[in-house]
């Protein structure tokens, strides 16, 4: 009995000091040293396809945000904000294109505030603020703030554009008042030989009634609480001799393919998914959050034969991605016979694309 006992106080020992060794900082040789795979089954992930309705006024390309609402899918696509219901069905674009007060030109961000049921777009220099319903509100004065969310308080949460390496301030937090209630300063300064380097698409997400923030060329993720307009340490990367230094910055295009940087980030309540430039070649790992033990996505679907991957995310466990349709009508003879045939044998090149939701239940 003292031998097992002896045992199982060794195990516990070396489980508890994996588990401590884990301080929030995932260095190059975790990565490096990655061999398993995680799978969609691993996560207990439940998964839908929801095919965005095709009509002439609401023909989508390349999506550059989703946001996802109780009720609505909200899409940003080619200079449009498109609302569909959550069953794919289209309703209406919100706002218009042009130069009037109540219209914006090129669209920099979309936000949406659910709790209030509005709708925000940004172009360089002005907000515009419509309701669920699609009807003009109210205008605020941006000056390229480039990507933004906003809180149930009502609050700006805004990513300044930062492409000079001189810009003073990586996060601000104002109210729609035009009042600033939080800046925090930008820590990463350089002097570019040219201004190609623009920030990365998504900088800001929430969590569990907070926001994630990343800072492009930055290592370390940070949170904010809209609450008491806190940033605070989450966890960061440490690539060694590989990490993005100013003089990375400052020289631009080859020098990027030397260093390894953070691309993008998505979370649920258990996982990092993180997107890494490794020397000129994409990388993507899975990291659990608790332990931070790395993991490749095996996040294969074979009804459609693609690898899931989240771009988005919506409260604490709904992740989204999206495929184009031209790819699965490409396909559609060698898919596999399924359940989701039946929505997919009416696509063609020309449809819009299909979201895939993956609700997790860790």
């Amino acid at each position: 009995m003292k031998i097992i006992t002896y045992i199982l106080g060794i195990f516990l020992f070396f489980a508890c000091s994996q588990q401590d060794s884990y301080n929030g900082r995932i260095t190059l040789k975790n990565l490096e040293n990655c061999k398993d795979s995680l799978t969609l089954t691993d996560i207990n992930a439940r998964i839908s396809f929801v095919p965005l309705e095709s009509r002439k006024e609401c023909l989508i390309g390349n999506i550059q945000k989703l946001v996802l609402s109780s009720e609505y899918f909200f899409i940003w696509s080619k200079n449009v904000v498109y609302q569909f219901l959550r069953s794919g069905t289209f309703v209406r674009s919100i706002g218009n294109y042009g130069r009037g007060p109540e219209e914006y030109l090129d669209i920099y961000d979309i936000a949406v505030n659910e709790n209030q049921e509005k709708v925000f777009i940004a172009d360089d220099q002005k907000v515009l603020e419509f309701n669920f319903a699609g009807e003009y509100c109210s205008t605020y004065q941006a000056n390229l703030w480039w990507k933004f969310e906003v809180s149930d308080e009502g609050n700006f949460l805004i990513n300044p554009i930062i492409i000079f390496g001189n810009e003073p301030n990586k996060l601000i937090v104002r109210d729609m008042k035009g009042d600033t209630l939080a800046m925090f300063n930008n820590a990463i300064r350089f002097e570019p030989k040219n201004i190609s380097m623009w920030p990365q698409l998504k900088s800001l997400s929430r969590l569990e009634n907070k926001f994630i923030f990343h800072q492009q060329f930055c290592d370390t993720i940070f949170t904010l609480n809209p609450v008491d307009r806190s940033l605070t340490y989450r966890y960061s990367f440490d690539f060694g001799d590989f990490k993005i230094t100013e003089q990375t910055l400052n020289e631009g295009g080859e020098a990027h393919n030397k260093v390894i940087s953070v691309t993008g980030i998505t979370e649920d309540l258990k996982y990092i998914y993180v997107d890494i430039r490794n020397r000129g070649k994409n990388r993507r790992y899975v990291i659990d959050n608790q332990t931070g033990k790395c993991n490749f996505p095996g996040f294969r679907i074979p009804e459609l034969q693609y690898n899931f991957w989240p771009k988005w995310q919506y409260h604490d466990n709904i992740l989204i991605d999206y495929i184009s349709a031209s790819y699965l009508a490409e396909r559609k003879d060698s898919l596999p016979q399924s359940n989701i045939n039946s929505t997919l044998k009416n696509l063609d090149e020309n449809s819009n694309p299909v979201l895939i939701i993956v609700e997790t239940q860790n």
